[in-house]
């Protein structure tokens, strides 16, 4: 899927470039189609212009809808089709004008026919879009409404139009019949629409047509919902309404027009709109080249056949294995036979120091200035000198014999009954081998003027040790190639045969590589346009793109007059604008703390009550108002949340438990059974040491199981099933990454029959009990959360203590819950182990934190390096918190606040203060 990450800092004037070089790419590309579609986009984000797009069955009522919006008659209606093309309504001076796909525009100037309009709106051939301009208190600010064709229409251009222009809306709102909420078409229409980002607003029109004593209007109300959130489709809104009836008691016409007043003034919206709209173009622009490459596709798909790619490698990989098959005896053979000999080679002793000294007497004869005896001389110095070169030939022939030859004629009969060798000439030659060498041999090895030595004797036995195991070499390696040859020969006609089927598997297989290739050259197209659209530079000032009167901001009417629909003459709350004040401001740590903090926090609490009666009444801001008074009351009751976040085994239990002061959370938690652990004051109904343990209820359990053991390819239909499979897995085939949910299948399987009549429900326990339920796998695997009631300094100040499931958990609702956490609680504490700082789940994690972060304040967030004691020095100390800092600040969070501690240094020094430690925690402590 294409990447539509928006970037919320992005100014107009730097997205407005991009885009520009994102049209540059595609209509270099021949890409029109949607080379238009990105200047459309740069139109609609140089005039500020918010699209509101209605789209739905034709006939679901929405012409008469805009045309109540209106106030007047805008647009022709029908119960039958009454648009081929998309209907563009902006405000000015009355008139139209109908953009043709060939030719000058057709305007009309004034008033205009709505019959005529009729004609054009229905000729989808020959009309691309249409225009009107219409006065209205609607559209004072910059808006325009675009009426789409039904996309049910029996036209499949019709759906075709609505789909086009759906890049150009920051809303849409998709109209449905009363009598027509369950069309499959609407199901995959607006889930289109919602996985594209698009802001979508279901209506279900013409409620009038309810009858409530055949069916309460609560029960359809809730089967809509069901329905669509049976699909996975969770709109923006849904209302239910009806221009026929205003006064009818369900109508929620006004709250639909709250909701237009709303997004006409998110005039901020637009940038993310837009970019958003344009990533989605880029993945219509893969689509052209897709096209574009369909014949080379095709070609290549006729190659193939009917083999799939995946079919055509696996092809191509059999018929070479075949083809291997055939040869790898031979080859095995060749290089078994070799490496033997090669073994027989080098372990052959040819010349020991018997052999060396005959070497040496040869060699003396050959000096220089030799002579034997005075008389006579030359005939007895000639005998000699013969008589040593035979008796160091014959030494020398006697070692090749007993050493080399007796061997390699073993090691050729050894290779012949391993493989089975029949042929006659070789078993001939086993027996038979002799690799003959002469007296010249031992006469080329001696050098002039070597002299005799130990070295010069060395070096002459090493030498010619060396070419008589040439000779064997080269007489067995030329009865190997013989051999081999022969026995190919035999089979020449198979493999023949396997070599021309590789051949053609290997066309195949090219044909796959250039399918690769193609799809890789998109890829890469694609690539360069979201890095443009991400990252872009641009080439100048951006403000070019504003104009002088641009740049002033907008000055909203009374929203009395803004909005004044046919038929509702109801007051409006006002489209108010709010400026939030600096984001992500921090305090200084030096005024983070006064002395009266009790009298600040009522103060600080009445101001948020004071501020959320303000706005609470405002469109938009009643959720603010909200969260304004929940926080007010945790000000008052002196309750705040501090979560803690992390890895698994980054410390963070160890972490809480240095903030409490004792051991009290185990410091190994389960990383598959991690339950939230709750650390709150005590009161009335629950004492000091008191726990109440919520267990998951048997459907958490169910899922639970069933997603690990999806893991290990089991399927079960229950819990007792489930526990079945689990005997089926086989431990020694378990990949690293599946043990966690082997561990957790285990302690489900031994401690269910203890807890399955306890499902769903609370236990009061003790403290003892408490660590079996958190320390036990078999037990913490069914746990959902444990509030643990415990009184000391941190709790005393009214801090609720969060320990929450690892960032890293196999299962996908600890993330969930972990981000309820982090948006609802005070302060978040996100904890990351010294020797594996900023781990992958960390980053993971932070990723997807940063999807989500605008629900809550980044400046909230304190992120601690524990175990820090491990550093060796303050350097490497250092370069660990830069580390984490440097990749903080890539996933998007500026100044990270890092505090480097050693939670369990902490943690005894604060039980040193209050008692003496055991022998072995007083060893750790001093050893700090």
């Amino acid at each position: 899927m294409i990447d539509t990450l928006v970037q919320p800092s992005l100014s107009k004037g730097v997205l407005y470039q991009r885009l520009d070089k994102l049209a540059e790419e595609m209509l270099r590309a021949g890409d029109t189609g949607n080379w238009k579609k990105i200047t459309q986009l740069q139109e609609k984000l140089k005039g500020n212009e918010i699209t509101i797009a209605f789209c739905g069955h034709f006939s679901a009522g929405k012409s008469s809808m805009i045309n109540a919006l209106m106030g007047s008659e805008v647009l022709p209606s029908s119960p039958i089709p009454t648009s081929a093309n998309v209907v563009k309504i902006k405000t000015g001076e009355k008139g139209a004008r109908i953009f043709l796909k060939e030719g000058e525009p057709v305007e009309f100037i004034g008033e205009y026919d709505l019959n005529k309009l009729k004609k054009y709106a229905v000729n989808g051939n020959e009309v691309e879009t249409i225009e009107l301009h219409h006065p209205s208190n609607l559209l004072n600010v910059p808006v325009s409404i675009m009426d789409t064709p039904g996309i049910d229409s029996t036209d499949d251009a019709h759906k075709v139009a609505t789909e086009s222009s759906m890049h150009l809306a920051d809303a849409v709102f998709y109209l449905m019949d009363y009598n027509h909420v369950q069309s499959e078409v609407n199901f995959q229409f607006t889930k289109e629409l919602k996985d594209k980002g698009k802001h979508v607003y279901l209506v279900v029109n013409m409620i009038d047509k309810h009858v409530e004593f055949e069916l309460p209007f609560s029960e359809y109300r809730q089967s809509v919902i069901d329905a669509f959130h049976h699909w996975h489709i969770e709109p923006d809104g849904l209302f239910f309404t009806s221009l026929k009836i205003m006064n009818h008691k369900e109508n929620q016409w006004p709250l639909l027009l709250d909701k237009m007043g709303q997004i006409f003034n998110d005039n901020e919206g637009i940038i993310e709109s837009v970019q958003q709209s344009a990533g989605y173009v880029i993945e219509d622009h893969l689509k052209y080249l897709q096209t574009l490459h369909s014949e080379q596709r095709n070609a290549y798909d006729e190659i193939l056949g009917d083999l799939t790619p995946e079919e055509a490698l696996r092809q191509y990989h059999e018929q070479n294995k075949g083809l291997q098959t055939l040869l790898a005896p031979f080859e095995t053979l060749e290089n078994e036979g070799k490496k033997g000999l090669q073994t027989l080679l080098d372990n052959a002793p040819l010349t020991p120091s018997s052999t060396r000294e005959n070497a040496r007497l040869f060699l003396e004869s050959q000096q220089d200035g030799f002579k034997v005896g005075l008389l006579f001389s030359g005939n007895k110095t000639k005998e000699e000198q013969n008589r040593r070169l035979d008796q160091f030939f014959e030494d020398i022939s006697e070692r090749a014999s007993v050493n080399l030859e007796w061997h390699v004629k073993e090691l050729l009969r050894e290779i012949g009954e391993k493989f089975d060798i029949k042929d006659p000439d070789y078993q001939e030659k086993t027996v038979s081998f002799s690799a003959l060498f002469t007296k010249d041999l031992l006469m080329e090895c001696v050098k002039p003027g070597a002299g005799v030595n130990g070295d010069s004797i060395l070096n002459y036995t090493k030498e010619l040790s060396e070419k008589i195991k040439s000779i064997y070499r080269r007489q067995v390696i030329s009865l190997f190639d013989e051999t081999l040859q022969r026995m190919k020969n035999q089979l020449a006609e198979p493999i023949a045969e396997a070599k021309q089927q590789a051949l053609e598997s290997t066309t195949l297989k090219n044909a796959v590589d250039a399918l690769q290739s193609l799809a890789a050259k998109e890829e890469m197209s694609i690539k360069k346009l979201e890095e443009i659209l991400h990252n872009g530079t641009p080439d100048e000032d951006p403000s070019f793109l504003l104009n002088e009167e641009e740049k002033k901001v907008l000055t909203y009417m009374d929203p009395v007059d803004v909005i004044t629909p046919m038929a509702l003459k109801e007051k409006k709350a006002p489209l108010a604008l709010h400026n939030h004040g600096n984001a992500g401001e921090v305090k200084s740590s030096e005024k983070a703390f006064k002395k009266d903090y009790k009298g600040e926090l009522l103060q600080t609490a009445d101001k948020l009550r004071k501020g959320a009666q303000i706005v609470q009444d405002l469109p938009g801001l009643k959720g603010s108002a909200n969260i304004m008074k929940q926080r007010a009351e945790r000000l008052e009751q002196n309750r705040f949340t501090v979560a803690l976040f992390g890895a698994f085994s980054a410390g963070k239990s160890s972490f809480a438990n240095a903030l409490m002061g004792d051991l009290i959370l185990p410091v190994s938690p389960n990383p598959t059974t991690a339950a939230i652990n709750k650390i709150l004051p005590p009161d009335g109904e629950n004492p000091h040491g008191s726990v109440k343990v919520r267990l998951k209820s048997l459907v958490d359990v169910e899922n639970d199981l069933f997603v690990s053991l999806d893991v290990f390819d089991q399927q079960a239909t229950t819990i007792e099933d489930g526990i079945k499979q689990i005997e089926r897995i086989d431990r020694s085939e378990i990949q690293p990454a599946a043990k966690p949910h082997y561990s957790f299948l285990r302690a489900v399987a031994k401690g269910y029959q203890d807890v399955k009549n306890h499902l769903g429900t609370d236990l009061i326990i003790g403290i003892e009990e408490f660590q079996q339920f958190v320390a036990k796998e078999e037990k913490a695997c069914f746990v959902e959360w444990i509030e643990l009631y415990y009184d000391c300094p941190l709790t005393r100040q009214g801090i609720v203590l969060v320990d929450t499931p690892g960032a890293d958990s196999i299962n996908a609702r600890h993330t969930g819950v972990a981000f309820e956490y982090i948006k609802n609680s005070d302060a978040v504490l996100f904890v990351t182990y010294y020797n594996h700082a900023f781990s992958h789940a960390d980053r993971e994690f932070l990723i997807q934190l940063g999807r989500v972060k605008s629900a809550f304040e980044l400046d909230k967030m304190f992120f601690v390096v524990n175990a820090a004691d491990l550093a060796h020095s303050q350097e490497e100390l250092d370069g660990v918190v830069t580390h984490v800092k440097e990749n903080l600040e890539s996933c998007g969070i500026i100044k990270p606040r890092i505090y480097p501690v050693s939670s369990q240094t902490a943690l005894l020094a604060r039980m040193a203060e209050n008692g003496p430690l055991l022998e072995s925690a007083e060893m750790t402590l001093r050893n700090r």
